[in-house]
């Protein structure tokens, strides 16, 4: 795959049966996933904080997100089927 920017990624894939496929390499790291859930894959450099801040941030995402969920849908739509 190649993205906009022209970096390119290389995936491999394999068949589960069924029709389903998993993931099993991206570039040279073994993965194992199959997509059936969302998946966000992140590539960093490992220095002391960068883990905490990803998560982090992502945590703010994923509030203001599920905030945004109630105000647009109802708080109890929202609820069932994010069961909080």
């Amino acid at each position: 795959m190649t993205g906009v920017n022209g970096e390119r990624l290389f995936v491999r894939g394999v068949s589960i049966g069924g029709g389903k496929v998993k993931i099993v390499r991206l570039n040279q790291i073994d993965v194992d996933f199959t997509g059936e859930y969302s998946t966000l894959i992140i590539s960093q450099t490992d220095r002391p904080g960068v883990v905490a801040h990803i998560t982090k941030v992502l945590s703010e995402v994923i509030v203001e997100s599920i905030l945004h969920l109630c105000v647009c849908f109802g708080k109890k739509k929202v609820q069932k089927h994010l069961q909080l």
